[in-house]
């Protein structure tokens, strides 16, 4: 664009304009959160010419790997970053390019949602919730429990719940730390052990 201005104050005008084409024009996708997805755009002179071009985001979570460059067929990589999102959180913003055949605007919006683990883990409201999957299914329990991101359900968030995890975590035996942990805060009932009072005494035993 720099050099444009310049040959115009020069008195140089191109007697060619470029025709740039963008693919895609706009952006609409749906990302997991947690992760960072590479993409690209596409823009190139329709009679296949040299183009040069500078490219900015609106939204930092909107990342770009080149800002400029030059050749006859442009790939512009970019990152979405949805590490610290969830649920509904949408990423929205606009690529603004400033080409030597014009300007071009391609809007994006990306939505946010868990993967299967993040909606299982989202669905656990309650400490009774975790205690009805382990009713259900105790393996899946105890894998739900080694998650790294089982202190995001919703119910982990009580200080008190997050405290009692964090303090069995370093028990030897799994089994045991998820009963310790339904039991601490109150989604099950403790295991009682008891026997009858009664004894019996033989004396003078034949057989």
């Amino acid at each position: 664009m720099k050099e444009r201005i310049n040959r115009l104050a020069k008195g140089i005008v191109d007697a060619e304009v470029l025709e740039t084409v963008m693919q895609p024009e706009q952006i609409s996708a749906t990302i997991l959160a947690g992760e960072l997805v590479d993409y690209e755009l596409y823009i190139a002179d329709t009679a296949g010419r040299y183009i040069k071009w500078l490219v900015y985001t609106s939204n930092i979570l909107g990342r770009l790997k080149n800002h400029a460059f030059g050749v006859i067929r442009n790939r512009i990589p970019y990152e979405v970053d949805t590490t610290y999102l969830t649920q509904g959180d949408v990423i929205e913003g606009a690529f603004y390019l400033v080409t030597s055949g014009g300007e071009r605007k391609v809007p994006y919006s990306f939505g946010v949602e868990l993967g299967a683990s993040g909606k299982l883990l989202d669905a656990l409201k309650t400490p009774a919730d975790y205690a009805q999957v382990a009713r259900m299914d105790l393996e899946m329990a105890l894998r739900i429990y080694d998650y790294q991101d089982f202190v995001e359900a919703p119910f982990m968030q009580d200080i008190h719940v997050r405290a009692m995890y964090d303090g069995l975590r370093t028990g030897p035996n799994r089994q045991n730390q998820l009963e310790e942990f339904l039991v601490g805060i109150e989604a099950k009932e403790p295991v009682e052990l008891a026997c009858e009072d009664e004894s019996l005494l033989f004396e003078n035993v034949q057989e």
